[in-house]
């Protein structure tokens, strides 16, 4: 009878101490032959894993090469057991092949066409966590512990190991495994046992889970054992096969070879690429979604070489002079006698819990109890960047690369941008060559929705003018997917992101996103998609009946017409555009505004604000002519909006457009006896935005405000104060301030009496018809609209 020639070892993925037995059971064996479970699709990439390049954590990807966003990611760390395996046989010259159902089945049974979306399907594989359905327990449950049976009973639902964690005395199976194989020393017969774990809990449990789930299962399994017979027929006869330990009890008797064969007739299939790409520790961390996922990527790194190098002190001393070297670079007190206490809690800890060491829960409560003094700030800033980490790895320059990725990482050597996994800020000057082209290059990348960086509001502290752009850039795994999926529209970013914003154009119906993406081509600095992007604007525009679009759109082109020289680009196409859009908003501005509600005007109040701004911005001497006869026609108008009226006063009298006598009739109109105080309100609030400057330099303004709120009765008065309330504060408090002066040591402007006014600038100065009790009355009201404490 012919010897068995396979050893089936069962791990856990991204488990340092699988990885540390499983080298120790392979250093034993000295196997001829690996099987790992793996795409099979990546066998001819194998031998890249011991490039001196190669720095986990990495990942296969695998995609569909005609529908790229179908595709699958198998992720590996330094720790993970099936590394250590793929670097173990490349460096001891042995066979080594994946033996997982190949995606080019797997993937072809996931995509539905007639359901196909936009968004990209990623598939984190990784070992699969079975759903079982649980026997019913065999002895009655009373009232009282059905509760608490129930509630049990769903939380080991999804976890195999549960009922073994729950005897234990366990929160869960991970916890279990945790503690009694990852933190194992002793290592003998612990594959044997897994083994016979598993056969245990597939053999008392069933599946819960849907049929097409079920038979995948059988399928993959069914090639696995496909795979051991093909490598016995090779002649190996010391196979070592690695998988998940979930699947150890199918792979441990073969069945006949024609029941596997049948299960994998007919599979459907799709042509697949595969290449290698960096990983980040974040995408390992179970809080990312990844199912393998791990809570502690960066601990268990530690782990990994606490445990396979020569060391003096203990896993915990290690890690505690890590946490405290980080809270040091952050100005945060971590002494000596804080380590030596934790260290003892930690120890404690793990002996009150009849543990051999401290494990990682009692490491985070010491750290949380001594060093933290109980603040979630500072444990959240060590799960981050120790107990995560933020670790990108990195893949050698010789794998094969589609030519928009190898462009694109061309363009980061050159521009030295260097891809990193942690949030990076930089301050980019647009008048040196370098930090132009980086621009160009990070708005091409949003334009085809890769957000490496993300474009900041705010600019640099002592930074003046328009020449300076500030970024967050974080680099994510899935870009390269992103960029896999654009290929299609070109070669080159430059190109891929002139075909597809030119696509873009195409499907866009609206103004907005029209000048949006004019505005972005602009600062991307792509001419040559320009012309039909604004042929289509241009048709837009012309067809377009409604002035809020018109309004909405005119800014973001002007911005763009404006400020294109800072860029060193050529914008004149955009000025025919924009003074055809400006004269339709002069002409139809007062049908626009007419019979608005509140909210309507308040929409309106906004465009009228950003239209006179840009007016003023672009300087033509026609447009600003025009703009100020339609606000005058607006100020003359019946039936609009007080806050319209008020603004548009404003807008004339800051322009001198109109007197300050002028607009003091305005203003006595809006605020004379008659005329509703809501709309007289909202008048105020138009006139007054932001800035009451006007009514310190003008005493009639004063006279006339200050007699409209004293004669309001009590009623009237508390109806109209949230309105003025609001208005008033949005006033620098300097300018609340200088108000209140006003109100406490200058006499009541009355404002039937003709008083000279003072030229714009000048402070107003009354000493004539002093009334203290008058003042002293009215003070508190003043005060309470300012927002004014004493």
């Amino acid at each position: 009878m012919n010897k068995n020639p396979y050893h089936l070892f069962g791990i856990r993925h991204h488990g340092p101490g699988s990885a540390r037995m499983l080298l120790t059971e392979l250093e034993r064996l000295q196997p001829d032959c690996l099987l790992i479970e793996g795409p099979p699709e990546a066998n001819g990439l194998l031998q890249l894993a011991a490039d001196a390049a190669m720095q986990p954590p990495v990942a296969l990807l695998i995609y569909v090469k005609d529908n790229p966003k179908w595709a699958s990611f198998f992720p590996f760390t330094i720790f993970s057991p099936e590394w250590q395996a793929l670097l173990f046989g490349i460096r001891t010259g042995i066979t080594v092949r994946f033996m997982d159902l190949p995606q080019r089945h797997q993937l072809a049974a996931k995509i539905e066409p007639e359901h196909d979306q936009d968004s990209i399907k990623l598939d984190l594989t990784s070992i699969d966590t079975k759903v079982i359905e649980l026997e019913a327990p065999q002895q009655p449950i009373d009232n009282e512990t059905e509760p608490q049976f129930l509630e049990t009973n769903a939380r080991l639902v999804n976890d195999p190991l549960g009922w073994i964690a729950l005897a234990a005395g366990y929160a869960d199976g991970e916890a279990w495994w945790e503690r009694f194989i990852e933190e194992r020393q002793d290592t003998t017969d612990v594959f044997p046992a897994i083994q016979e774990i598993m056969t245990t809990l597939r053999q008392e449990s069933s599946y819960n889970v849907s049929d097409t789930e079920k038979k995948r299962e059988q399928q993959r399994e069914a090639y696995m054992r496909e795979t051991m017979r093909q490598a016995a027929k090779d002649g190996f006869q010391q196979i070592a096969v690695i998988c998940g330990a979930w699947h150890l009890p199918a792979l441990a008797k073969l069945p006949p070879a024609t029941q596997d064969r049948k299960l994998l007739k007919n599979l459907p299939k799709t042509n697949v690429i595969a290449t290698w790409i960096p990983w980040t520790y974040q995408r390992i961390a179970i809080e990312s979604g990844y199912n393998a996922g791990i809570t502690a990527p960066g601990y268990y790194e530690h782990i990994w070489y606490q445990t396979t190098q020569e060391h003096n002190h203990t896993t915990a001393t290690y890690w505690l002079v890590k946490v405290a070297n980080l809270l040091r670079q952050e100005n945060i007190d971590c002494s000596s006698a804080h380590l030596i206490e934790a260290v003892r809690l930690a120890d404690t800890l793990a002996a009150f819990r009849e543990y051999p060491t401290p494990g990682i829960n009692e490491l985070n409560e010491a750290i949380q109890t001594v060093i933290c003094f109980g603040d979630p700030a500072q444990m959240q800033l060590i799960e981050k960047q120790l107990l995560v980490g933020e670790r990108l790895g990195q893949v050698p320059e010789t794998i094969p690369l589609i030519p928009l990725v190898a462009d694109l990482m061309r363009h980061q050597k050159r521009l030295r941008l260097k891809q990193e996994s942690l949030q990076k800020k930089i301050d980019l000057d647009l008048r040196k060559t370098i930090d132009l082209e980086r621009s160009h290059l990070l708005h091409r990348l949003t334009l085809l929705k890769i957000n490496w960086g993300t474009l900041q509001t705010q600019a640099p502290y002592g930074a003046k003018g328009t020449f300076h752009e500030i970024w967050q850039l974080q680099w994510l795994p899935e870009f390269v997917l992103h960029l896999i999926e654009v290929a299609a529209w070109g070669n080159t970013v430059e190109t891929a992101t002139t075909a597809f914003s030119i696509e873009q154009a195409r499907l866009s119906n609206t103004l907005e996103e029209l000048a949006n993406l004019t505005h972005a081509l602009l600062q991307a600095n792509l001419p040559q998609a320009l012309p039909k992007i604004l042929a289509r604007l241009e048709i837009l525009a012309a067809t377009n009946t409604a002035i809020g679009q018109l309004m909405d759109t005119v800014p973001t082109l002007a911005k763009a017409l404006r400020y294109g020289s800072v860029r060193e680009l050529d914008a004149s196409q955009l000025q025919p555009i924009i003074n055809g859009m400006l004269e339709r908003i002069c002409i139809g501005l007062p049908y626009a505004c007419m019979s608005l509600d509140n909210d309507a005007a308040q929409a309106m109040h906004t465009r009228l604000l950003n239209i006179h701004q840009t007016v003023l911005m672009l300087e033509d001497t026609n447009f600003v002519t025009l703009w100020h006869q339609a606000l005058s026609m607006l100020v003359a108008q019946d039936n609009l909006h007080g806050l319209l009226a008020g603004s548009a006063a404003r807008h004339l009298l800051d322009d001198q457009i109109e007197t300050i006598e002028q607009t003091a009739k305005h203003l006595k109109f809006a605020l004379s006896f008659g005329t509703e105080v809501a709309y007289s309100a909202s008048w105020l609030q138009g006139f007054l935005h932001s800035s009451g400057m006007i009514l310190l330099h003008d005493a009639r303004l004063w006279g006339i405000l200050d007699g409209w709120i004293t004669a309001l009765d009590a009623d009237a008065f508390m109806h109209v104060l949230p309105l003025l309330r609001r208005t008033f504060s949005t006033f620098p408090i300097g300018e609340r301030r200088q108000l209140s002066n006003l109100v406490k040591h200058q006499p009541q402007a009355n404002s039937n009496i003709e008083v000279a006014s003072p030229p714009i600038g000048d402070t107003v100065n009354i000493t004539a018809n002093w009334d203290q009790t008058h003042t002293d009355r009215i003070a508190p009201i003043i005060k309470l609209i300012l927002g004014i404490k004493d």
